[in-house]
């Protein structure tokens, strides 16, 4: 692929050449070492025909293979991150002006990348506080899905999806609380991954719910073999986890995050959905026995949707509370017993109501936790042979 652009080089400028391999390497699955191996060539080659006019230029020019021995992993690629996450002298806002503040130091996750010679182009829009998963909650705007102007981008890393699926960026870092990843790379097309918690350090991460969120449950046809009484349990049991994950004590650690009486003080200025799921849980007498019990719960390992629709903006307007708790219905379960959770574009189906669209549509792979090298490795054998079946682009 990289040889095709190579014939076409010699008709451009010198500058033009660098920049067109930049770009063309933006948007390919080429190996990142592979791609920055080509731009230094590239400069190589431009520095050794400079010579010819300015031969004194360089006091000291580092060999080529200097260069190779010592570029570090990620060097050279640009990234963007969740507003979330801190970058030392750049504002964090977590889609809240009112709460915006300067860190002096960044987060562990994101000194990483640049210690591991990524670029950082930018901080990108987030849901607000991290409350939802339509991303249609923000002081700075609501986006979209790359797929379709009219349909939600998906949240609450809402700007890294679209920053990474649109080739502004070769990746982004963002949160999964209860499916905040997996849910907007569903919707614009690319893979997100939720590694097992403590992976990496979430100092310098504004926590949404530092112990995750719960649990969905079957539909209701998942039952239709089972005996009344069982169905009567059933029922009850569902009640509970529906109502721990909107009401009870996971929600309620979203507000230890902020200052204390803050809310109480300023809760006019949040999103009136946000400011709405933190006053019903506040109604809900919780103890600390309840968070235990919430995050003590089996799990099996599974394939499963990746959400089961997929909203247009104008429906989540109206509906907006209702909308973000139906996208949750294949996410949060995977988050309380931090299962390991990879999510895949499996190519578009065709819209029922507006035949002429075509939506994006996925699955997640969930795995105990600890496993992520080896969902990892699954996901991409797997990503081959949906590449083969449904001809999907997982640039």
């Amino acid at each position: 692929m990289i040889n095709s652009l190579e014939a076409k080089l010699p008709e451009l400028g010198k500058h033009a050449r660098v920049m067109a391999l930049l770009t063309y390497l933006m948007g390919t699955q080429v190996w990142m070492l592979e791609a920055s191996k080509v731009v230094i060539d590239a400069v190589y080659e431009r520095i050794e025909a400079y010579k010819e006019i300015q031969p004194s230029h360089w006091i000291h020019l580092q060999s080529l293979e200097e260069i190779e021995y010592d570029r570090p992993p990620l060097w050279g690629v640009p990234f963007s991150v969740k507003d979330s996450i801190d970058a030392a002298g750049v504002p964090t806002t977590v889609g809240c002006p009112a709460i915006a503040f300067v860190p002096s130091s960044s987060a562990p996750v994101f000194q990483k990348c640049i210690d591991n010679g990524a670029i950082f182009i930018g901080k990108v829009n987030m849901e607000q506080l991290a409350t939802g998963m339509t991303g249609c909650r923000s002081s700075y705007g609501t986006l979209n899905s790359t797929f379709n102007p009219e349909y939600i981008v998906g949240g609450s890393s809402s700007g890294s999806a679209m920053s990474a699926s649109q080739g502004l960026v070769s990746l982004s870092l963002g949160s999964d609380t209860a499916g905040s990843i997996r849910i907007p790379a569903l919707f614009n097309g690319i893979v997100g991954f939720k590694p097992t918690k403590g992976t990496d350090s979430v100092r310098g991460v504004y926590p949404a719910c530092s112990h995750h969120d719960c649990f969905s449950v079957p539909p209701a046809s998942a039952l239709s073999d089972c005996s009344a009484i069982y169905q009567q349990m059933f029922s009850q049991a569902a009640e509970a986890y529906y109502s721990a994950l909107h009401y009870g004590s996971f929600v309620l650690e979203r507000l230890t995050i902020l200052p204390d009486g803050w809310f109480e003080r300023n809760n006019q200025l949040l999103h009136p959905i946000t400011r709405q799921v933190l006053e019903a849980a506040l109604a809900r007498e919780t103890t600390a026995a309840d968070l235990f019990r919430d995050l003590h719960k089996q799990t099996i390992v599974m394939v499963v949707p990746t959400a089961p629709f997929h909203s247009a903006i104008q429906e989540v307007e109206l509906e907006p509370f209702a909308t973000n708790v139906k996208l949750g219905s294949f996410r949060h379960f995977a988050n309380a017993p931090d299962l390991v959770a990879l999510a895949m574009p499996c190519g578009t189906y065709q819209n029922v109501a507006k035949k002429r669209q075509r939506l994006p549509f996925g699955i997640t792979i969930l795995a105990e936790c600890g496993l992520d090298r080896e969902l990892i490795s699954l996901g991409k054998h797997l990503q081959e042979y949906l590449c083969e079946l449904v001809g999907c682009d997982f640039g």
